[in-house]
């Protein structure tokens, strides 16, 4: 009996809007979702150990420059930066905000 009254009372609260609607409800499934998500990803958990991604994949990291031409994979990871720092302060409204001024 008593454990019937506390399932019905927990059914209530369950089914009410307050339940639903707070921050903590929001947290929870936040929380819920990116857990589910982790566990997803683990199934690709190998390809971060060291040397099995080229024994799994049999091809080397490369990528492409802006031309399209594949290209060994840029170990130092600032070129495709700086390339693109170069093309935005040769844009005309920089050019404008970098002049010396007199």
């Amino acid at each position: 009996a008593e454990a019937r009254r506390v399932l019905a009372v927990a059914a209530s609260a369950l089914q009410s809007a307050e339940t639903w609607n707070g921050w903590q409800a929001a947290t929870t499934f936040f929380v819920f979702y990116r857990v589910l998500f982790a566990l997803s990803t683990f199934p690709f958990l190998v390809f971060e150990l060291p040397g099995l991604p080229q024994l799994l994949s049999s091809t080397a990291p490369s990528g492409y420059n802006p031309e399209g031409d594949v290209l060994p994979q840029d170990t130092e990871g600032l070129s495709a930066l700086v390339t693109w720092l170069e093309a935005q302060l040769r844009r005309e409204r920089f050019r404008k905000q970098l002049a010396p001024r007199e």
